[in-house]
């Protein structure tokens, strides 16, 4: 199945609510750790990771303090080597890992370290339900000060928070000009789980200050990634490419969880939750 108008849009969104939150709400802080060796999922790589997921990958991100990009790694304190150097094969920002490839660990006794900026908010696509995401996913809360003493990576399968989840809610065409165009209007929703009210108002209403906004539609080929999802070298910059074809937010609604509701007795008391509905609408011939 080749990618579709729909795919292509959920893709957009997250890629749009994760500069959105990271840009407006001056939303990293920067760090210098050790990567620690965790177990790989795919054969012939050996993988290393921060205590963070996820870093900022993102070029176009500017605020307060420039945010560190990790587009290469430390050994023993030396470096940073790039991608294609030293074994180094690549470097995933949605995991916060690197990559490494040889006949053997090329880092096996060395120290590996790196220097990035970590989302306060990290962003992923779902199609679990609501209630599953609240009630039944294990939460990991990343660590919160820069003089964390750790000696362990995040493994691949932890999902941490705080994070927006983003799914797709459904949608439909309406007749809009003769000639067949269409109004496609596709529903989306954000579940937004804090670690504190603040930060769940603040997101939220960047979320919501979004409304009657264009969302640019990103090609995959844009974030210039390999197979594995990892950087190799040509850094990526929202700004940049959201420059072709578009949605229109046409409307945005925020919803809170009340906690101490019945039906919520369940729910983490650390995490302070709300729904943010999107509408997005697209004027396109899906016969022509």
């Amino acid at each position: 199945m080749k990618v579709q108008f729909e795919n292509k849009v959920m893709s957009s969104l997250l890629l749009f609510v994760d500069h959105e939150v990271t840009q407006q709400g001056d939303a990293y802080t920067n760090h210098q750790t050790n990567l620690f060796k965790i177990d790989s999922l795919f054969s012939d790589y050996y993988v290393y990771a921060s205590p963070f997921k996820q870093l900022v990958s993102d070029s176009g991100i500017t605020g307060s303090s420039t945010p560190n990009l990790l587009t290469g790694v430390y050994v023993d304190g030396d470096g940073p080597i790039g991608p294609g150097t030293s074994g180094l094969h690549s470097v995933n920002h949605m995991q916060g890992q690197a990559y490494f490839t040889g006949a053997t660990d090329p880092m096996s006794g060395k120290t590996v370290s790196g220097r990035y900026a970590v989302k306060d908010f990290n962003v992923f696509l779902t199609s679990m339900p609501e209630e599953q995401l609240l009630f039944e996913t294990k939460l990991v809360l990343n660590p919160k000060t820069s003089d964390i003493k750790v000696s362990t990576g995040v493994d691949s399968s932890a999902q941490t928070y705080p994070a927006i989840f983003i799914k797709d809610n459904g949608g439909r065409n309406e007749e809009y000009a003769m000639g067949g165009i269409e109004d496609t209007i596709i529903n989306a929703r954000a579940i937004v789980l804090a670690d504190s009210l603040f930060n769940l108002d603040a997101a939220c209403g960047i979320l919501k200050d979004t409304v009657r906004k264009k969302m640019s539609l990103i090609e995959q080929t844009d974030l210039n990634l390999n197979a594995l999802g990892g950087y190799t070298g040509v850094t990526y910059d929202y700004t940049g490419v959201a420059t072709g074809d578009y949605c229109y937010i046409d409307d945005v609604t925020v919803s809170k969880n009340v906690a101490n509701r019945g039906d919520f007795q369940n729910l983490n008391p650390n995490v302070f939750s709300a729904f943010v509905d999107f509408e997005l609408h697209s004027h396109r011939m899906p016969r022509g």
